[in-house]
Formats: C-alpha cells, structure tokens, sequence
C-alpha cells in the first residue's frame, strides 16, 4: 500500500493506516444501518468505527468483514470517519454493541515531536485516534485527565484529539458487557493499559497488535481472524494464537497479534 497514515515524525516512522470504503461503495456492500441503541430482543449488533475513511478505501475488506459478520447473524452498524469525535467515544458503550472492530490509527508509548513547535513530547500510554480537530477549547474538562492532542497525519488539516485509557474508564458512559473488541491499529497491546481500561468497562476479549503494523499485515490478518471466529467459530484464544502463527510477525515492524486478557 503506498499511503500511510503519519503522526507527524513519530521517531520518522510510518504508523498504520487503512481506510474503509466510502458511502458508494458501503451502500453497495450492503448490511450498514445507523448505529442504534440497546435494544430488548433482536440479533447481536457489531460495528465498523471507521476512523480512516478519508484516505484510501478499502471496499473490499469492507464487503467481505460485513459478510462475515452478518453469516454469524451480526446486524452491523457503520460509523463513518467524520462521527469518530471525543463524543461518539464517550457514548460508544451505550449501543449494545457485542462485537467491535476498530479500523482506527491507535498511538502507542513512545514519544513524538510536535508539528508546529519542534518540541520533543511523551505520550506513556496507549489510546485512540479521534478525527475530530483539536483545539484547546474544546472538551476543556477532559483536556485536564483524559483527552489529548494527538498531532498530525497526513491530509489532515490539523491536530486532532484521542482518547487515553482514563478516558474509557473515567469518561465513558454505560458498559460492554461481554463485548469483542477488535483494534487493527499499531500498539493497542504494546502495553495492556488501553485493554485494561476496556476490560474495566466491560469488554470481555481485545485483540490487537503489540507494535507497528503495515496495512497489508492487519489487513491480511485481520480477516483470517475473523474467518477463525466467526466461520470456523474458534474461541478467541485459538484464533488468535492461529493467526498470530500463519501470519507471523509484521513483515516491516514487527508487531505481533496479541489477545487480552
């Protein structure tokens, strides 16, 4: 894939990115509603949090994810990019979602050097992308404990905000209840703090990479694990440890696919 997604000079390196398809192509696919609330009754709900629906679209992972999770009797949701705001997150337990794939740019422990001033700054934690701009009036509450700004990335117009592991402990309303969360960004088990958190908040398996990640890895691995879990109905344990040993490593980083707890 010759475009990623870029924290500005994250260490110089290129961090994840892929995108979803557009509303062309997801009205094609088939199977997406408007994301609804808790219901009594009715099938499970999944959802596809599309954060990185700007730039290069990917119908195809999109038709076969969607038609996999619907054969196991999903009725999915889809979120486009521009609803992936700090409010949408805070909300997201609310919807009764039972399984969670999140095609989000995710930012690990390491440090970055700011865009605009040059300074060196340390994020020691794990969290999520936003593709709502920053700026320091906004969510100024938040801005004290759980959200932060998280640079730039390509085609963005400017910084935009995501969400810390206090965020989703402290700042989100309702629970998972059991849910399956599924983060295809780089990192999100380089530590187990934004997993811990969705634990606390009632997800029940999270499965993500423990590193950097290409597109074409995730991509790859990603739909050979839901081919494990919802075609071969393997338990999250031994579809991750299936994958995690045919696909092996990210050919370019290294990141492995991890499940917690």
């Amino acid at each position: 894939m010759s475009s990623f997604w870029r924290v500005a000079a994250w260490s110089g390196r290129a961090r994840w990115g892929v995108v979803l398809a557009g509303a062309v192509a997801l009205a094609a696919a088939g199977g997406f509603f408007a994301y609804g609330h808790r219901g009594g009754g009715g099938p499970p709900r999944a959802v596809i949090i599309d954060q990185l629906a700007s730039t290069d679209p990917n119908p195809a992972f999109v038709r076969e994810a969607t038609h996999l999770l619907e054969g196991a009797g999903y009725r999915v949701d889809y979120v486009p990019a521009k609803d992936v705001t700090v409010d949408f997150y805070r909300d997201l337990p609310l919807h009764g979602y039972r399984f969670l794939l999140l095609r989000s740019h995710s930012y690990g422990n390491r440090g970055f050097r700011d865009p605009v001033t040059g300074a060196l700054r340390a994020l020691r934690q794990v969290g999520l992308f936003t593709t709502e701009p920053y700026t320091t009036t906004a969510h100024v509450e938040l801005q004290a404990r759980s959200v932060v700004d998280v640079g730039l990335y390509n085609g963005a117009p400017g910084p935009t905000f995501g969400i810390a592991p206090g965020f989703v402990t402290a700042d989100m309303r309702g629970r998972f209840d059991g849910a399956t969360l599924l983060l295809m960004g780089c990192d999100g088990l380089s530590t187990p703090t934004l997993a811990s958190a969705f634990q606390a908040r009632g997800v029940r398996r999270f499965i993500g990479w423990d590193s950097d990640v290409t597109a074409q890895h995730t991509d790859a691995a990603t739909m050979a694990l839901l081919r494990a879990l919802l075609v071969e109905h393997q338990s999250a344990v031994a579809a991750v440890a299936k994958v995690a040993a045919s696909a092996g490593p990210d050919p370019v980083y290294g990141g492995r696919l991890r499940l917690f707890p």
